[in-house]
């Protein structure tokens, strides 16, 4: 970054990593937008909350653009599918993660609408001893009690542990999304 001397970023999602990518890099000095497609940051809190954390954001000088997306870059901004243009001499995807389970299609192992495999309280898949856990699977969200994808390290180092332990013949459920957060 200091060969380069960027003054403009955009981050292109507002999760967890995007916006602490663009807090950092308004400390550093840089002009920052985020760029967000949803109609408010952090997808996993409600508008309520969302509204604080945006507040917050502006007091930190950095402009949000929500409810919009990237259509296009030029090399000096990122054009967005209104046709608002922000600033960017460098630009930082963080737009999340898709399960890749393609492969498992044929498999006999159920998935979920967006890809995600589907796992009991113990992890264990719809297929006989197969156990599943990590960015791909879905897991019962604590509060909702709604399947979310959490593609966090934290959940998934707590999921292994818990595969493990059933794996070897403990029957250890996991307690939901926000057991594993912590």
């Amino acid at each position: 970054m200091t060969e380069q001397k960027p003054s403009a970023c955009a981050v292109v999602g507002a999760g967890f990593i995007g916006l602490e990518m663009a807090e950092n890099l308004a400390k550093q000095g840089l002009s920052v937008s985020v760029v967000e497609g949803a109609s408010h940051v952090m997808p996993p809190i409600d508008m309520d909350m969302a509204h604080e954390v945006h507040n917050y954001i502006r007091s930190k000088g950095i402009e949000l653009h929500l409810g919009r997306t990237c259509a296009a870059m030029d090399g000096k901004s990122v054009i967005l599918n209104d046709g608002t243009r922000a600033a960017a001499d460098m630009v930082i995807l963080s737009i999340g993660v898709r399960p890749d389970t393609g492969f498992l299609k044929d498999s006999g192992i159920e998935l979920g609408a967006r890809g995600e495999i589907l796992v009991n309280q113990y992890l264990e898949t719809s297929a006989e001893d197969v156990y599943a856990l990590g960015d791909a699977v879905s897991v019962t969200h604590i509060v909702s009690g709604n399947k979310a994808l959490i593609p966090l390290a934290s959940p998934a180092n707590k999921q292994g542990r818990i595969a493990a332990d059933n794996l070897c013949g403990k029957k250890v459920p996991t307690r939901g999304a926000r057991e594993l957060l912590l």
